[in-house]
């Protein structure tokens, strides 16, 4: 199978998020061999993926797409093009700020803190409104959610 990872939420690998990904990806290193993993990496992440290098096809993303609002609209508009030209199987997005609306093959998301739906004024009004409105029917386009 062909399998593709979004890896530009992790923040330089200071985030729980991050850490999460990097068990994921070790955690597939031993099935390699039957299946292919292509990881999309903002440049200055690269380092960061050195343990996949030789296992798994990482593609570097320029850091023009790192700013949210930039990496959203990479995620809409760039990415499925992308997943489709590496005839990608299955994309995980590890993050519900970055689910996809097109849907190139089958998508996977892991929501890892579902206060936001549910903690009023948890974060400023407009991430509320993102995740509460926009994220609701973005979830709804997943074929696979995980919630951590």
């Amino acid at each position: 199978m062909r399998i593709g990872i979004s890896t530009s939420v992790i923040q330089r690998g200071r985030t729980g998020v991050a850490q999460y990904l990097f068990a994921l990806l070790r955690a597939c290193l031993p099935f390699t061999g039957e299946h292919r993993f292509t990881l999309f990496v903002l440049e200055e992440d690269l380092p960061l993926f050195n343990f996949a290098r030789g296992s798994m096809e990482v593609i570097p993303v320029s850091e023009n797409f790192r700013p949210p609002v930039t990496n959203i609209r990479w995620h809409q508009t760039v990415l499925p093009p992308l997943v489709r030209k590496h005839q990608l199987e299955v994309l995980h997005v590890p993050s519900y700020r970055r689910l996809l609306w097109a849907k190139p093959c089958p998508l996977v998301a892991t929501i890892h803190d579902l206060a936001p739906f549910h903690v009023a004024r948890k974060y400023d009004w407009k991430r509320m409104l993102y995740g509460r409105i926009v994220v609701r029917h973005l979830a709804k386009r997943q074929n696979e959610v995980i919630a951590i």
